[in-house]
């Protein structure tokens, strides 16, 4: 199914870009963060981090899924003091959110990725996340496929949840924190 949303995305893109394009250009609510949403910043907002530090990639939505977000980054915090939190939100109103309120609880916020394959493949290869959480139920097919392969392949394994057919991970560092 990841083949042909890809195959589709890739056929329907030349047709949509002029308008996407236009878009952006037309209003500034676009314009500001299409470049961020694309890859380009991704490098420099993320450096300074020490490698080796286990990470950690929250994402949500908008507004509430950045506050009911908050419990889940203080039990991250708590039990991985020394890790790496890199948050990635939506939407612009989620984003001054996340700016204003998860300063002391994350490393980094970040726009989220557009879910085109190689825009999402250029933030988990600067991101290098050993979990990545999905708060509630804002799923992109690239997000999930690209995470899924880059955590299984660093020795995680992906399952399917019984409860909702979903693919879930079984990353070590983040059962704990949902044991509690």
């Amino acid at each position: 199914m990841i083949i042909l949303y890809n195959a589709l995305q890739l056929l329907l893109f030349p047709l949509l870009a002029p308008v996407l394009l236009l878009t952006a250009l037309v209003h500034a609510k676009y314009r500001r963060r299409t470049p961020s949403r694309l890859g380009f910043g991704v490098a420099k907002a993320l450096q300074g981090h020490p490698p080796g530090q286990p990470t950690f990639w929250v994402h949500a939505l908008s507004v509430g899924e950045t506050t009911s977000a908050i419990p889940l980054l203080k039990g991250i915090r708590a039990t991985w003091p020394e890790c790496r939190i890199v948050f990635s939100v939506t939407t612009r109103s989620g984003r001054r959110v996340a700016d204003s309120t998860l300063g002391g609880l994350v490393d980094t916020v970040i726009d989220s990725p557009f879910d085109l394959l190689p825009v999402v493949l250029h933030f988990c290869n600067h991101i290098r996340p050993e979990c990545y959480i999905l708060v509630e139920t804002d799923f992109w097919p690239n997000d999930g496929a690209v995470c899924r392969h880059c955590l299984s392949t660093a020795g995680y394994p992906m399952k399917p949840s019984q409860a909702t057919g979903n693919w879930r991970f079984s990353s070590p560092r983040c059962l704990p924190t949902f044991r509690r």
